[in-house]
């Protein structure tokens, strides 16, 4: 199972104190939380005069205005927290209840975006948010399943990646209100378990050289993979396969110069695409910027990212003769493979079935001290290709040189592409991996299954288990393997309480607009017409 991924959400509770804000953050630092969210609002823009202008005694004035005002953190506040957050090791977002606030926090370069359940029907805000592309995290509080469908239909338009946050906008919330059964209908009326999914026969690079058929793999595989995010500093890493699953769903066929892959129309690539410069009369016309896209958006001239070419294993004689040669002269090095021999008929065999056989590049040299000559295989991809077919097993077992930790997005390593086929509904594997992303016919690609879209509280019960057993004890330092994975009775006593008010939580499951929401949504919903 995955880590959860667990928010602390300071919101407003600073009370526009830029020292309590770092306690907070402190504390859930020390906590063990992963995330610290605050919210940023125009306070004019976000309500009307009318109700800015309401009674309300606070610490900063009589109306509403002046406490939502004094609520606000200022830039230099914002930049102490990116400060201090940097300094002590988590990272920060906000939830922006206007265009003015998300253009505010452009500047800390947040890897997440949130989206509150207040602003679900602010059209214009929604876009603007998909357009940045970032991982955006959906309250699903006072809405109907309706129009939580017109909300993730501009997500999936901009292709942007979403999580579905079930929740009841009524603080606090009474038991019979919290509805945790919604988090099921939520997962399975949108989809949200597969986002991404690829042809059977698709081709995974494993880190031993191998390619083994996405529909074949077996969960717990290590493979070859990077990490999601698309800075230059990305380099390869490893990963492992961590569930898999069958779907039918809507294909395309991505056909590029160096090769062609079929997918689920949701599927995501990391591409480069061309962006025009915005200002006239600039030196360059325009960059090649790097996306993840969905393959139902991909265009022709857009740009994939491919490891290596998949290859078959050679199984000839002359094959088995080269892998000995290699594993006795050979050598592995970052990015290179290298192989000595004297001059001869051994060393012209080598040199011929490299050269014609293979396909694969490679220069000679002289080594100085000696008569020796050598062949240098040339960089990563005829490297990889040359352990892969031949499998000389000393130097496959040190094939991670040549690309763990190498940089991923190369020039060279880009390929166009040229044709874009929309197939219809067809067989298709959901994998998931550690990292997220993985190789698929050599291209660098997003993980293929995409994990439940909703952060909540996954227990047992709630996921409806019937029965649950845990060790107990007297006293956890006892003797005894199982004692210190044990609970004492008050411990026992507490678990027993919790799950008699989960079950009370749980509800019918049935989306809907609670009673003391209703209140809240009269007050804070707004449906605007899009433009």
């Amino acid at each position: 199972m995955n880590k959860t991924l667990v928010i602390s959400e300071i919101g407003i509770n600073h009370n526009g104190n830029i020292d309590i804000a770092k306690e907070l953050i402190k504390g859930a630092k020390e906590a063990g939380c992963d995330l610290v969210k605050f919210q940023k609002r125009t306070v004019e823009l976000v309500y009307t005069s009318e109700e800015l202008n309401k009674y309300r005694e606070s610490p900063w004035g009589v109306t509403n205005r002046a406490q939502k005002q004094g609520l606000e953190l200022t830039r230099e506040n914002y930049d102490e927290i990116d400060r201090y957050c940097k300094e002590i090791g988590i990272e920060w977002f906000a939830s922006c209840w206007d265009i003015a606030s998300l253009h505010f926090m452009e500047k800390y370069n947040h890897k997440y975006n949130k989206v509150a359940s207040a602003r679900l029907g602010h059209i214009d805000l929604l876009r603007a948010i998909a357009k940045q592309r970032k991982y955006t995290f959906i309250s699903t509080g006072m809405s109907t399943l309706e129009e939580l469908e017109r909300v993730i239909a501009i997500f999936d338009e901009y292709g942007c990646e979403y999580e579905l946050m079930h929740c009841n906008s009524a603080y606090p919330a009474d038991d019979k209100d919290l509805n945790l059964r919604t988090l099921i209908t939520l997962k399975n009326h949108f989809n949200c378990k597969v986002g991404y999914c690829l042809d059977p026969d698709t081709k995974i690079l494993t880190t031993d050289l191998n390619w083994i058929k996405a529909k074949d793999i077996s969960i717990g595989t290590e493979i070859i993979a990077f990490p999601e995010s698309l800075n230059r500093d990305n380099k390869y890493c490893t990963a492992k396969i961590t569930d898999k699953d069958k779907f039918i769903k809507p294909r395309f066929r991505i056909k590029t110069e160096r090769g062609e892959v079929i997918c689920s129309d949701t599927h995501k690539f990391p591409v480069y695409r061309w962006q025009p410069r915005k200002r006239k009369n600039c030196v360059r016309e325009g960059d090649w910027k790097r996306y993840w896209i969905m393959a139902k958006d991909l265009k022709i001239g857009d740009r994939l990212t491919q490891l290596v070419e998949p290859w078959e294993v050679l199984t000839s004689r002359e094959s088995g003769y080269i892998a000995g040669l290699l594993d006795g002269e050979g050598w592995v090095s970052e990015r290179h493979v290298g192989f000595c021999q004297n001059p001869g008929v051994v060393f012209d065999f080598y040199e011929n079935f490299i050269r014609n056989v293979l396909k694969i590049t490679f220069y000679t040299s002289t080594l100085p001290k000696c008569k020796a000559h050598g062949i240098n295989i040339n960089g990563r991809r005829q490297s990889l290709r040359l352990l892969g077919m031949i499998r000389p097993q000393r130097l496959l077992s040190k094939a991670k040189k040549i690309w763990e930790g190498t940089q991923t997005f190369h020039q060279d390593s880009q390929t166009s592409i040229i044709e874009i086929e929309k197939l219809d509904s067809g067989e298709v594997i959901g994998l998931e991996t550690t990292t997220g992303t993985l190789i698929a016919n050599g291209f660098l690609s997003h993980n293929s299954c995409h994990s439940p879209g909703i952060i909540a509280p996954v227990i047992a019960v709630a996921l409806g288990a019937s029965s649950i057993e845990k060790h107990i004890t007297l006293n956890r330092t006892m003797y005894g393997t199982d004692q210190a994975s044990s609970v004492e009775i008050h411990g026992l006593q507490r678990m027993i309480s919790y799950i008699r008010d989960v079950e009370k939580q749980l509800g019918d499951g049935i989306k809907s607009i609670t009673e003391t929401e209703q209140k809240c949504r009269t007050k804070l919903w707004k449906v605007e017409d899009e433009k």
